[in-house]
């Protein structure tokens, strides 16, 4: 869809901090607050756009803003995240999907790690599609890949 619509051909960067800001107003703003709630009401807008997106995919993108953090501080943080951490970034993003619609949202962290794993070795393959919207947004993040 996101090669399809070119919003990471021409706009990756936009995209990029649309998305930063609207979750970012979400969660400083208190999910449940006025500010959150109108924050979650464009985005559901934003994404109505696109009913073709199901809910299974919804909830992976849910797993990814929750295990991506968790992974990369992982590898790549001076400290691990404690178990309350993970579990608060759970449930913020839980909660948030809930506000959003999404159903059948794993109720438990490792629920959400399993079903991230399982989602990906049934989905993730390689498509021509996937590696046209992969180099704008490693050229976003200065990777010194040449894509020649």
């Amino acid at each position: 869809m996101l090669a399809k619509n070119g919003e990471f051909d021409n706009r990756v960067e936009k995209r990029y901090d649309d998305t930063d800001l609207i979750i970012r107003e979400i969660i400083e703003n208190d999910l449940k607050g006025e500010r959150g709630q109108l924050s979650i009401k464009r985005l559901n807008y934003l994404h109505s756009m696109y009913p073709a997106i199901t809910n299974h995919e919804f909830i992976y993108v849910l797993s990814v803003f929750i295990l991506e953090p968790i992974r990369m501080v992982k590898v790549f943080g001076w400290r691990d995240f404690v178990e309350n951490e993970r579990l608060a970034l759970f449930i913020v993003f839980r909660e948030l999907g809930r506000d959003m619609g999404i159903h059948n949202i794993p109720p438990t962290l490792k629920d959400m790690f399993n079903y991230n794993i399982q989602y990906e070795d049934k989905f993730m393959k390689y498509e021509d599609s996937n590696h046209k919207c992969a180099i704008p947004v490693l050229k976003l993040y200065g990777s010194e890949i040449n894509f020649d």
